[in-house]
């Protein structure tokens, strides 16, 4: 039996655990804003649709590929071709889930923050400016620039992921994104942000930075208790295919009842 390979999941296990459990926790939801309300009307076009799922899935692959540098991960991979992989498949549909259930949580703290600094003027203005097809082409541009280095190494770090790292990822996929954009284009955003309601959105960024750490530090407790679960499952799972004893030994150990399973693994000799 690899005794490494029943350390490793122990020790992997609680790694990813402590990734992903930081310490926000769910707030009692909200009461939802009418459709009518142009603030929550602005907070759904400013995440966009399917745009938090884009940019979570994007975010675990780029976790899970700076994980999967780590020495004992390289051996697990060496030894379980396909390792790597089937940890991302297991993770994918929790943290989707996850971004899915916070969305309308988020949304309310930023039609909040909006309706506390913008008029329903304001408001409908800046909505013209974000359906815009100079915007349309400007997101377009940044999906494609989207980059997630530092949040990923504050993530891979065990650390909250800070204002500071979001911020440095935004510009950085911005400034990329502008310079693929035409002039014509640059021009309609910048003449934009120089009038006075662009100037009151752009101050407002601070504020929306803060809220956006905030939901990227959450965690429900339904999720935190699925992942040690499902990241053991699909290991085991995947080992199975080429060494059935060592994966039942791994859910062996997962089964166990005098103490945590996953202590268990990690303080396997």
């Amino acid at each position: 039996m690899h005794k490494h390979t029943l350390r490793f999941c122990g020790a992997f296990t609680l790694g990813l655990a402590a990734l992903c459990a930081q310490p926000v926790r769910a707030e009692p939801p909200s009461t939802p804003a009418p459709v009518a309300d142009a603030w929550n009307e602005l907070a759904e076009v400013v995440i966009g649709p399917g745009n938090m799922d884009g940019a979570t899935q994007a975010i675990l692959t780029e976790l899970v590929a700076q994980i999967a540098k780590g020495e004992d991960f390289v051996q697990m991979e060496a030894e379980y071709p396909g390792l790597t992989a089937a940890f991302e498949d297991s993770l994918r549909p929790i943290v989707i889930a996850e971004a899915s259930a916070i969305r309308p949580q988020y949304r309310d703290d930023l039609a909040r923050l909006y309706r506390e600094n913008l008029s329903a003027e304001e408001t409908r203005a800046v909505m013209v400016f974000m359906r815009s097809e100079a915007m349309d082409r400007f997101r377009a541009e940044l999906k494609k620039s989207r980059s997630n280095r530092a949040v990923v190494r504050d993530l891979a770090a065990e650390q909250e992921v800070s204002v500071a790292s979001l911020k440095s990822d935004v510009s950085s996929s911005a400034i990329q994104a502008m310079l693929q954009m035409d002039t014509a284009d640059m021009q309609a955003i910048n003449g934009f942000y120089r009038t006075p309601v662009g100037a009151k959105l752009m101050a407002l960024n601070p504020a929306k930075l803060a809220i956006d750490a905030k939901w990227s530090n959450h965690i429900s407790p339904e999720a935190e208790a699925q992942i040690a679960a499902a990241v053991l499952d699909a290991m085991a799972a995947h080992i199975a295919k080429t060494d059935p004893e060592v994966a039942e030994a791994i859910r062996k150990a997962w089964n166990e009842e005098s103490q945590s399973p996953v202590e268990d693994l990690a303080r396997s000799d």
